[in-house]
This record gives structure tokens, C-alpha cells and sequence, in this order.
């Protein structure tokens, strides 16, 4: 499955996020992308970022944490809107 804008995904932990937008960062994948409340609404306050990771053929996705990096993608991420 390519994961683009608009895509719903579900974690591991049952939270499900909407696809935002994407851009590609030293070869890797990146999207940014919010969550969604009790209600199924998109949840503004639960953006993240998240990095694409294939294993066998299989798409997958971790949330980013590293600080350096959050604020280099958000960055970017910023730049790509304007």
C-alpha cells in the first residue's frame, strides 16, 4: 500500500491518523499528519510526523521523537506550505 495525502492509518495502538502532506528527506519518506478525537474528528492538537519504513514488501510507520529532527522536518514541512 503507497501511503499519500489523505490516507487514513491505523498504528499499532488503534490511533488513526490522516495524511497531511509528505516530502522525501535524505532518501526517506516523511508525512506529516493529525489524529482524530473521540468523535472521529480531525484533532489539531495531535499532529505529528511520521517516517515511512518498508520491511518484505510491507509499508510501515514509526511517530518521529527525535527533537532535532522534529524541528528539522516541521521546518521543512513549514517551507513546503508557504
Amino acid at each position: 500500500m503507497k501511503i499519500k495525502e489523505a490516507t487514513i492509518i491505523t498504528l499499532e495502538n488503534n490511533e488513526q491518523y490522516i495524511i497531511l502532506n509528505e516530502l522525501i528527506n535524505d532518501n526517506k519518506h516523511y508525512f506529516l499528519a493529525t489524529g482524530f478525537d473521540d468523535e472521529k474528528k480531525i484533532d489539531s492538537s495531535k499532529v505529528t510526523i511520521l517516517e515511512e519504513e518498508i520491511e518484505e514488501d510491507k509499508v510501515y510507520v514509526r511517530i518521529i521523537k527525535e527533537p532535532e529532527l522534529l524541528q528539522k522536518l516541521a521546518s521543512l514541512f513549514k517551507m513546503q506550505m508557504e
